[in-house]
């Protein structure tokens, strides 16, 4: 019981803080980011499995306070990094994250990396209904993945095989624009051209 109480307590006030921050972004308002720092500290007694949560949080906090795309990034990066030795289906939600906040900023090549990763570890978690909602959502980002990074054989999903190579040479985006991505507009999930 000990072993179980350590492991959910900090996932569920990890998803308090969380639709707090979420609720924060969406009012403009200050007063549920306190509850979120109050969290934050609590889970910092936690120990190791809190740790990937306190990161996470403290990404989001970041994203939502518009610091600059690097240091966001690198804090999501570190968050993915503790949660993936841990907890792979939290790692997929973190990596998820990741690619909204770059696709927010601007920075597809990122987004594709992020969310791609993203998609290997529900898949390699099992999440098969996320992965398809995920391919749905995302699927002009899929395509473009396959067509730059990857030679899968459907147009819609980014097979196991080709993500667990990338992940596992941890395949960095180009610097330089992508043909896929220099002509469209963004809008949302959606991409019109």
């Amino acid at each position: 019981k000990i072993e179980c109480i350590s492991i959910w307590v900090p996932v569920v006030n990890c998803f308090i803080a969380f639709v707090q921050i979420d609720r924060a972004k969406k009012t403009g308002k200050k007063w549920p980011l306190r509850s979120v720092h109050l969290i934050i500290k609590n889970l910092e007694g936690w120990g190791i499995n809190a740790q990937d949560k306190v990161l996470f949080l403290k990404a989001e906090l970041l994203a939502m306070k518009n610091a600059s795309s690097d240091v966001v990034k690198k804090a999501f990066d570190v968050a993915i990094e503790r949660a993936t030795a841990s907890f792979v289906s939290f790692a997929a939600l973190i990596c998820e994250r990741a690619g909204l906040f770059c696709l927010d900023r601007g920075l597809q090549d990122w987004a594709a990396h992020y969310i791609g990763r993203s998609i290997f570890l529900y898949n390699e978690w099992g999440a098969f209904t996320k992965v398809r909602q995920m391919n749905d959502d995302h699927e002009w980002m899929i395509a473009c993945i396959q067509q730059e990074n990857f030679s899968a054989n459907s147009a819609s999903s980014v097979s196991e095989t080709e993500m667990s190579s990338a992940s596992e040479r941890k395949l960095e985006p180009q610097t330089k624009s992508k043909a896929c991505w220099t002509r469209t507009q963004f809008t949302g999930t959606n991409v019109v051209t």
